[in-house]
């Protein structure tokens, strides 16, 4: 069962092409997992398509109701991709993985009202998207000037696709992990518990070297966790990390993993592509590196685990800055931004009034508007050309990629801010399209009008729709209250 917002599905799917999982490939799956999990929550259909899976993973994916299509290769991709097309229009589609890129972008594009590429560190190459994201820190649009020509670019942890914690799943902190930091060598030791991991099919050396660190730390007297490798594989991050002081990993995606849950964090670099990811987490003080595996001995990184157990006030520095970099929220955004691309926003025009004056006039649209009287036409008319006259003003009307109306969105300079308003057709609402709606005419209105910080005044019992505006990427400020006595919500580069 999914969780999330109910209502309707909307039926145009979002497609995730990830490729076979296996070695070092569990990262891309899981991260593509979280997107879809994203997606399923805002009352979209998600798919996959990728090779043959394990049992455990393709129970994830029956767990989250979401379907699986296997197909292996390019060629298989393409045509597997294709044949969904044929289905329907495809709303959003996301393509990760290292023997995909541009040759495979560039067939699935023109199949999709909007595509994403993931990447890490410009390790893939030239893309053909509308959209591109990684999450190393400190990247800027220049690292993919020349890979990604006119993609919208969604750099830093901040679009960290993480799956969502289970609801029982108790986060830790280096503050309240132990009640043993500052002791010193292995002194109640039995009580300490350290966690190692190494992605989901570790190579031979991996292992190995996983398998010594985790022997040492035992071999001291220490507790230690360590999934898929020394003990069985164990599917929630927050519960198996859970009362952990230390954490030993890979430098993938488990990486951003645990500084959201705000576990201090050695880190090892086992692959190329898990350098650049280590070097800028380690630059925002939120992990400590290791270095390569090849030139770090199974006994130092014993030693250095120890170490940062014992230093506690180092481990909350890390854990802070981990959580504070990484909120979790990053599939969600990616979500909202690839269902924004996906729709269609033109200039409101005179044969568009009718249709604005109707979804404004719409019995729940006016009861939660700050005048909930029904609103005339004559006064509507003025009201519509005055808004279109306006040079401080910009209202959009935004449809599907096929057509179908979904909305409008507006602006209206008051002062030094441009106040935002919005409104859902009637017949799409419950479908997930309130936040992408207002996201699209947000970056609409940031290259039409002169910059200005946009703020939202909502209706203080309306959660409806605060919640779609903090899904947005608005952040509510608690200590101004709006027009009749309403909720204050800013673009959170405003904010």
């Amino acid at each position: 069962m999914t969780t999330g917002v109910a209502g309707s599905r909307d039926g145009r799917p979002l497609l995730v092409v990830a490729p076979q999982v296996g070695g070092v490939g569990a990262g891309h799956f899981m991260r593509g997992l979280a997107l879809a999990q994203a997606w399923n929550d805002r009352s979209g259909r998600a798919v996959f398509v990728t090779g043959a899976l394990a049992a455990p993973l393709a129970e994830l994916l029956e767990r989250e109701s979401i379907a699986h299509v296997e197909a292996d290769g390019r060629a298989a991709v393409i045509r597997a991709v294709e044949h969904v097309a044929l289905e329907g229009p495809i709303s959003g589609l996301v393509v990760d993985g290292y023997d995909y890129g541009t040759p495979v972008e560039r067939a699935l594009r023109p199949l999709a009202a909007a595509t994403l590429a993931f990447d890490d560190g410009n390790e893939t190459g030239a893309h053909d998207v509308d959209l591109l994201t990684d999450p190393t820190p400190g990247l800027t649009a220049t690292t993919y000037a020349a890979h990604a020509p006119g993609a919208e670019l969604l750099l830093g942890p901040r679009y960290a696709a993480l799956r969502r914690a289970r609801p029982d799943a108790a986060s830790t902190s280096a503050s309240g992990s132990s009640g043993a930091s500052g002791a010193s060598g292995a002194s109640g030791s039995s009580r300490r518990r350290f966690t190692l991991l190494a992605g989901g099919e570790p190579p031979t050396r991996v292992r190995a070297w996983f398998v010594a660190v985790a022997d040492g730390l035992r071999a001291a007297g220490f507790v230690v966790g360590a999934p898929g490798l020394t003990d069985p594989r164990y599917d929630d991050l927050a519960i198996e990390t859970r009362a952990t002081e230390v954490a030993i990993t890979a430098g993938g995606s488990t990486t951003l993993d645990l500084c959201r849950l705000g576990v201090p964090t050695l880190v090892v670099v086992i692959a190329d592509n898990q350098a650049g990811l280590a070097a800028g987490l380690d630059a925002a003080g939120a992990v400590r590196p290791l270095g390569r595996l090849e030139a770090v001995a199974p006994e130092d990184a014993v030693a250095a685990a120890v170490a940062l157990a014992n230093d506690h006030d180092a481990g909350r520095r890390l854990a802070c800055r981990g959580r504070a970099l990484v909120d979790g929220r990053g599939a969600g955004r990616l979500a909202v931004a690839l269902r924004a691309a996906a729709l269609r926003l033109e200039p409101a025009r005179p044969d568009d009034a009718r249709l604005v004056w109707e979804w404004a006039n719409d019995p729940e649209t006016r009861a939660m508007s700050f005048e909930t009287d029904e609103i005339a036409w004559a006064d509507h008319e003025r009201w519509f050309a005055a808004q279109r006259a306006n040079p401080d003003a910009r209202m959009f009307i935004a449809a599907t990629a096929e057509g179908a109306p979904v909305g409008q969105v507006r602006f209206a300079r008051d002062g030094a801010e441009l106040v935002i308003g919005v409104s859902v057709a009637a017949d799409q609402r419950s479908r997930g399209f309130a936040a992408p709606l207002i996201a699209a005419g947000v970056a609409r209105a940031r290259k039409e009008l002169p910059r200005a910080p946009i703020v939202a005044y909502i209706r203080a019992e309306n959660e409806r729709s605060q919640r779609a505006f903090v899904d947005a990427g608005f952040v509510r400020q608690t200590e101004r209250v709006g027009p009749h006595e309403s909720a204050v919500f800013f673009a959170e580069d405003d904010a």
